[in-house]
């Protein structure tokens, strides 16, 4: 399950905008079915890591540790377009079916791009979620020192008493703590702005905590999928996004709670409204 924490201020928020993928990419921006409303998740976050140490963790799309899911199975060679991953929702009977749409990388950018596959899932009585479309594009800044991620979604629910400034903030809140998890995996320290690269150690090693999410390795070797290389470029149509926030430390020990969690909170709300 994606992880919710209170490392929200490792991750900046940034204005809600809608998951457009590049034009690279070759995916439409997601269509809500009519009698559906679109929820616009946005966040984002800084680290004084290189693309390829974030990569080593957040690189490959069946092993996402780092997310907090809990993998149930998956399909398909890893990194590959159609290739999907069944993760639990932590509601009883009710799984997530995740396809990948595009995945490209090269040492200075990189792009996933992936869609529920198994919609629509009646999370209650009064919501069912019926799609959604998740880009994560990860960008080299500070002349290679840094890294940013944006991390956008959009969700298309039916509800008569959930409105989607709700749902989008329970995938912003999951999203936060995810991108909290890359640091602590890493063992980064307070993000300073173009401030010094942290030294990336390989897990043989690394900290211990690299068992919270995919092992690390020293060198990343890119996906040559789509249209992947030296010109790849990532998608600047997502909309302009606020200024990033110096941001501090994320504890391994702080209060984390899951996605499920949080849909669970919000169906017992629904459920006391009916």
């Amino acid at each position: 399950m994606k992880t919710f924490a209170s490392l929200a201020a490792l991750a900046s928020l940034a204005v809600s905008v809608s998951a457009v993928p590049s034009a690279e990419s070759g995916v439409a921006a997601i269509v809500c079915p009519s009698g559906s409303t679109a929820a616009n998740a946005s966040i984002r976050a800084s680290y004084n890591a290189n693309v390829p140490a974030i990569l080593s963790v957040i690189g490959s799309f069946q092993k996402s540790a780092w997310q907090g899911l809990t993998i149930e199975g998956d399909s398909g060679p890893d990194n590959t377009v159609n290739s999907t991953r069944t993760a639990g929702s932590g509601i009883p009977g009710v799984s997530l079916v995740e396809e990948i749409m595009y995945i490209a990388s090269n040492a200075t950018n990189s792009e996933q791009v992936w869609r529920l596959a198994n919609g629509p899932l009646a999370l209650s009585p009064a919501l069912n979620v019926t799609s959604y479309l998740e880009d994560v594009v990860l960008t080299s800044t500070c002349g290679g020192n840094s890294s940013e991620i944006l991390w956008t979604a959009v969700i298309c629910f039916q509800s008569t008493v959930v409105n989607a400034s709700s749902v989008a903030g329970i995938f912003d809140n999951s999203h936060a703590g995810s991108l909290g998890n890359v640091s602590t995996i890493l063992g980064l320290g307070n993000y300073t702005a173009c401030g010094p690269n942290v030294p990336f150690v390989s897990s043989a090693a690394g900290p211990a905590a690299t068992a919270k999410g995919p092992a690390s390795t020293a060198a990343f070797v890119p996906t040559a999928t789509a249209t992947a290389g030296a010109s790849f470029k990532p998608s600047s149509a997502s909309g302009t996004v606020a200024p990033a926030a110096t941001t501090s430390k994320s504890s391994a020990n702080g209060v984390r709670a899951t996605l499920a969690g949080g849909l669970l909170s919000l169906v017992g709300v629904l459920a006391l409204a009916l």
